[in-house]
């Protein structure tokens, strides 16, 4: 009888052993599949960021476009601009 509730024992052991190692199991699976869709994410949030910075400076090199052809119709002089250095220039290269 005392064989028989060893073994009993043995493979009530593994049997626990067995559905810890299955729970740690999924818990890796379901933390790896949360970090992949968070980069999955972080890269979607990424691309429309840089979707929008494009658009914009593609609408601001428009308006100046635009804002340079009417002061030229209108026989103004052209739009003072910013050199690199943050000194406002009239684009002959002296502040």
């Amino acid at each position: 009888m005392d064989k028989a509730k060893a073994k009993l024992a043995i493979i009530d052991n593994e049997f626990k052993h067995a559905e810890k190692s299955e729970y740690w199991r999924q818990k890796e699976e379901t933390e790896m599949r949360r970090r992949v869709q968070a980069k999955r994410h972080e890269a979607l949030e990424r691309a429309r960021f840089e979707e929008r910075m494009t658009k914009v400076k593609e609408d601001r090199r428009i308006r100046a476009e635009i804002v340079g052809a009417t002061r030229e119709a209108a026989g103004m002089a052209p739009a003072m601009s910013r050199s690199s250095g943050g000194l406002l220039t009239d684009g002959s290269g002296f502040a």
